[in-house]
């Protein structure tokens, strides 16, 4: 489906310079874009497709976008889309033309993978466009007698990813969406390595929600930001709580040889299965415990009981999704 202008334009513009990149592609892509972009007009007469391979100026795009708009309207967004895109390395300049004040622009690899993967929106507009986003995607896992409670997070139509403890725990749970919607559920698959804190419960019927997409990796100081369900003292409801953090290490446990991800931000119980969400979008790693140091009680302190949040990285997820289903 092809970005509007008038609900994306970063993602309009990005999604352009992608099949402008090929001058001889004529197909469904471009007559698309054409159509969510270009309203009741001949193509031909704009020929949005004109000009060196894959480069944009502003002139051209305000000939093609001012179409069926109102040209001051077009030209203070493109503006300001251009200004966005430049300041953040998403196009850069024409290295074919010569001149260094060239108005010719490019996509930067960078650029072209967002477009490309559906991650514009997040990089640009930041953690509270990742928040408004995803959030619908998280739910929470409540124990049927209602004593326990722990987070998941949709990763297909009919798929829930949580933390494999958080189900150990409740043998009898129900899925809830974050309006308290049940989510009946037919089966569990767990990761086929015990030590791997992850699980996935299937769904009876789909949902309407988007599934989380999952990044390959992760760096660290990573910005991140976790969803989770942890009880609030002296409130009725489960509400979800967002924290920003980022990747404060990638340690490799003793007990069992696992690489894992701390995050800075301080969790508690109810995070556990929920998603830790890079500035892109994606999920990078899965909530999973609190890590304690046992020392004698004359030598703890406060921030040794606040312990390190861990997660269970998101290669193993992937693992799971890939063998089971």
């Amino acid at each position: 489906m092809a970005r509007s202008f008038d609900d994306d334009p970063i993602g309009a513009i990005l999604e352009y310079a992608v099949l402008k990149e090929d001058p001889a592609r004529r197909d469904d892509a471009k007559s698309a874009w054409e159509t969510a972009n270009i309203p009741d007009v001949d193509v031909g007469i704009s020929q949005p497709w004109g000009g060196p391979a894959g480069t944009l100026t502003k002139t051209s795009l305000l000939n093609i976008l001012a179409i069926g708009r109102t040209a001051g309207e077009v030209r203070q967004k493109v503006d300001w889309v251009f200004r966005v895109l430049e300041s953040k390395r998403l196009i850069i300049p024409w290295e074919g033309d010569a001149n260094p004040n060239t108005t010719y622009r490019v996509l930067s690899a960078l650029g072209r993978e967002l477009i490309q993967s559906d991650t514009h929106q997040e990089y640009v507009y930041g953690e509270r466009h990742v928040v408004s986003r995803w959030s619908r995607s998280v739910v929470r896992i409540v124990s049927a007698e209602g004593d326990g409670i722990g987070t998941g997070f949709v990763v297909g139509p009919r798929l829930v990813a949580t933390a494999r403890h958080v189900l150990d725990e409740m043998p009898d749970f129900v899925v809830e969406s974050g309006e308290a919607e049940r989510l009946p559920h037919e089966s569990v698959r767990r990761h086929a390595d015990e030590t791997i804190d992850l699980a996935v419960v299937e769904l009876s019927a789909p949902v309407e929600l988007p599934p989380f997409r999952i990044a390959p990796s992760s760096e660290l100081l990573d910005p991140v930001v976790v969803f989770g369900y942890p009880p609030i003292p002296r409130t009725d409801d489960a509400y979800l709580v967002v924290n920003r953090g980022e990747v404060s290490a990638k340690p490799t446990l003793y007990s069992d040889s696992q690489e894992i991800i701390v995050v800075s931000c301080l969790l508690r119980g109810g995070n556990s299965g929920g998603p830790v969400v890079d500035g892109r979008g994606r999920v990078i790693g899965v909530v999973s415990q609190q890590l304690f140091k046992q020392v004698a009680p004359s030598e703890q302190s406060i921030n040794e009981s606040l312990g390190f949040a861990a997660a269970t990285m998101s290669g193993h997820l992937s693992d799971l999704l890939d063998r089971v289903w």
